[in-house]
């Protein structure tokens, strides 16, 4: 879909103006994302850049091709513009037929207040049958059964479907849940059936990565070639490409010098048992030639449930040489617990040490994900990865942070706003979709997840411990992070691996008024710690780091033959 035959693209976003470059290239990813690029693209006075803002808007819609109201805000827009082809408004306006009026939902969010989400479920079920505004209860339907993991229910509910939509835009959709659902074969199919009826960038990139999950990489790459044909300004598909077909998974032995695999935990024994099972069967220490080489040690921060007998079982199958625990009569916090372990006198004498969640899952290959990154860049102040949530890996909890400009004050509803003006916000664009493989690229960011990150000991050292005044926990690794940052030491983020985290991300800071209160007060630190000035070098260091490496893999997938 382009918005017309006569539309000139850039095929550089790095050389965009500012503010748009710096938000293209934080990623071109999400709806929402999206949105947010179309409206400071149409905001310009540049005519090339008005065209861009464009196909920004028929980008959102792809992402959403039922939406009734964006397909409807964006026809609008577009209706009188010679850019759009007549053939695209048509799609636009048969989404707002088929979505007709958007029905009473006020009853559907009083359930979802109540947390009661089997009674959710069955009141969709219901609306459904009715037929009345069925488009929007397909919708929710998806919604609830794609963040849920209730793949053969939300399947069901997409394959029965029997009212008025789009056709090309209901097999997109039923090749996102087969492919979410483990089933790449359904997904091809479907996406096949999309794209013979209304051509998409996005379903071809979407095509490409059921292609890559069932081994057809050369297929694959085809595929992700021929999106980018469509739109060459898509960020992550590109970066994706490059690391797909010009570099390789690394290998734990070039991390050589030891590592010192550390976690602090408390009163979290059964998620501690889980995620040692899982460091257990991984190659980092299956390959390991001695204990010395890789080395674990576990800080016990005051525990009162059954955390010693797991520690105990594991320093048994471990052995002490390789398994060591440090026990403490209290809770001192996370970034005390990181700074004890990273004291530890046998700690000391490895190069490399990596801080694991206590209810993170590594999968087999962890390490040499991390090692890859290192490889690739070894100036990096920390290594980090992709955290996908462990009961539906499908929905994304942490890619690649980066800072972004602020909400206005008035416009801060969540629940960890306060009473004054940020000076940055973290980019969530793994919130807007679910895990398609758009993040799977390896790159520089102003942040990584503490969840599962890896250091260069003496480099960790010299940039200072993490920072007390962030205790209990909460933001401690933002911090650090962004010291780094401001001392030119890049995080690195590794979207190739994927951890499993066991809890959701800010479940606990919003059921815990405690725990709300800690995580609020640690965000007022931050917001402050640093100048807006500060803040805003910050983002220009790294503006022109990710220009230059995005610039540097499309000139490698140019020299290889990839792209023209």
């Amino acid at each position: 879909m382009d918005s017309s035959s006569e539309q000139t693209f850039f095929n550089r976003p790095e050389t965009l103006p500012e503010p748009l470059r710096r938000l293209t290239l934080i990623g071109t990813d999400g709806r929402f994302q999206l949105l947010g690029l179309a409206q400071q693209a149409l905001e310009s006075n540049d005519e090339q850049v008005v065209v861009l803002g464009v196909d920004f808007l028929l980008a959102a819609f792809e992402h959403d091709p039922l939406d009734g109201a964006i397909a409807g805000q964006i026809l609008h827009v577009v209706q009188n513009s010679p850019l759009v082809s007549d053939g695209v408004k048509d799609l636009l306006r048969a989404t707002v037929e088929a979505a007709g009026e958007t029905p009473d939902t006020r009853y559907l969010g009083r359930l979802k207040l109540a947390g009661d989400m089997d009674a959710v479920r069955n009141y969709i079920e219901e609306r459904l049958a009715g037929g009345q505004g069925a488009l929007h209860w397909l919708k929710e339907a998806v919604a609830l059964g794609a963040y849920r993991g209730e793949w053969d229910w939300v399947r069901g509910m997409v394959g029965g479907y029997a009212g008025h939509a789009p056709g090309w835009a209901l097999a997109k959709l039923r090749g996102d849940m087969a492919m979410l659902a483990g089933d790449c074969d359904a997904a091809m199919e479907a996406y096949a059936e999309s794209l013979n009826t209304v051509e998409t960038a996005l379903v071809f990139a979407r095509l490409g990565e059921a292609m890559r999950r069932t081994g057809k990489k050369d297929e694959a790459h085809a595929a992700w070639v021929r999106s980018l044909s469509m739109r060459p300004w898509q960020v992550n598909l590109l970066m994706r490409l490059h690391d797909s077909i010009l570099t390789q998974p690394g290998v734990s032995n070039i991390l050589d010098g030891g590592l010192a695999v550390l976690l602090y935990t408390h009163n979290k024994a059964d998620d501690l048992d889980a995620t040692l099972a899982t460091l257990a069967a991984s190659d980092a220490i299956a390959s390991s030639a001695s204990a010395e080489s890789c080395i674990i040690r576990v800080l016990d921060n005051g525990s009162t449930d059954g955390t010693a007998d797991v520690l105990n079982k594991w320093e048994d199958t471990f052995g002490s040489d390789r398994f060591g625990v440090v026990r403490l009569p209290v809770n001192v916090g996370a970034p005390a617990a990181r700074n004890w372990l990273l004291s530890l006198d046998d700690v000391r004498t490895c190069k490399y040490v990596a801080y694991l969640d206590d209810d993170a899952h590594v999968p087999p290959d962890w390490l040499d994900g991390l090692a890859s990154a290192v490889a690739r860049y070894p100036n990096a102040g920390v290594w980090g990865c992709k955290v996908v949530d462990a009961a539906n890996p499908a929905v994304l909890q942490s890619v690649d942070h980066h800072l972004a400009d602020p909400p206005p004050k008035a416009a801060q509803p969540d629940p960890e706003s306060l009473d004054y003006q940020r000076r940055f916000k973290v980019s969530n664009l793994q919130h807007q979709d679910l895990d398609f493989g758009q993040f799977d690229y390896c790159r520089p960011c102003h942040s990584v997840t503490g969840c599962c990150h890896l250091f260069l000991r003496e480099r960790l050292e010299e940039s200072g411990l993490f920072d007390i005044r962030f205790s209990p926990t909460q933001y401690d690794d933002i911090e650090h992070d962004m010291r780094q940052c401001k001392d030119g030491l890049f995080p690195v983020y590794q979207g190739r691996l994927g951890v499993h985290h066991a809890k959701r991300s800010g479940s606990q800071s919003r059921t815990d008024p405690k725990a709300t209160a800690g995580a609020m007060a640690n965000l007022y630190k931050l917001q402050m710690l640093y100048s807006k000035d500060e803040i805003t070098a910050m983002r220009a260091r790294l503006t022109d780091a990710l220009a230059e490496d995005l610039a540097a893999k499309r000139q490698a997938l140019v020299n290889a033959g990839v792209l023209e």
